[in-house]
């Protein structure tokens, strides 16, 4: 037998719509996402020294990064340390583990979601969670991320391990309330039409039953 190739992708419930995006990039205060396991390869160190470009040679003081996430305290506090050695430590805010239903209703209270990883993420389900909730993404170039995200149409891409693509991405999201806009309302359609998991079982079902029917030939 053969068959055509199909790909489904992960999804999420597509039920609760209520968590809009509440902090638009023209509010006074910037506030910036991380969520995730605190380990080298989700590239938080990359986002660091990001935030340090913006405060050191953009002097944006009106910024704050917070840190939603668990990993190796010994690793935890490498990065509080760099985050000391950058002068910025009230502004990088680590917040601890939260549950998902948490994590969920936080993504309309920041401006931009950040996934900076280093290494080939196989899904981004931070990614989709956030564009849901109409907070835009900025991600990594890189496996399940970049498969999600189409550059500049409904989130930005830049390269892993590059501080200053990502600080001029952060940048000009938030100075650019026409691009926000397009990304924030191109991003929630896609998630609806794409990645409800409503809509991607309906399609894992068609497959059985077409597997079904050739084997019952």
């Amino acid at each position: 037998w053969f068959f055509d190739s199909l790909v489904i992708p992960n999804g999420i419930k597509i039920e609760n719509k209520t968590h809009y995006n509440e902090c638009p990039p023209w509010s006074e205060k910037k506030k910036l996402l991380f969520v995730g396991r605190i380990c080298k390869e989700k590239g938080i160190e990359t986002l660091i020294d990001a935030f340090y470009e913006m405060v050191n040679k953009h002097r944006r003081k009106d910024c704050v990064v917070n840190i939603f996430g668990e990993g190796d305290p010994r690793y935890i506090d490498s990065l509080k340390e760099k985050i000391s050695n950058h002068g910025i430590n009230s502004e990088v805010v680590f917040h601890g583990n939260r549950s998902r239903e948490d994590i969920i209703s936080l993504y309309s209270q920041y401006d931009i979601t950040i996934v900076p990883s280093v290494w080939e993420e196989p899904f981004g389900l931070v990614v989709i969670e956030s564009m849901l909730c109409k907070t835009p993404v900025i991600g990594s170039k890189i496996g399940g991320i970049a498969e999600i995200i189409e550059d500049r149409v409904d989130g930005i891409l830049v390269s892993p391990n590059d501080k200053v693509s990502l600080s001029d991405a952060i940048m000009e999201l938030l100075e650019d309330e026409k691009l926000y806009k397009i990304i924030v309302d191109n991003a929630y359609k896609k998630v609806c039409e794409q990645y409800d998991i409503g809509k991607l079982a309906g399609k894992v079902l068609k497959v059985m039953e077409n597997i079904r029917g050739i084997k019952n030939r």
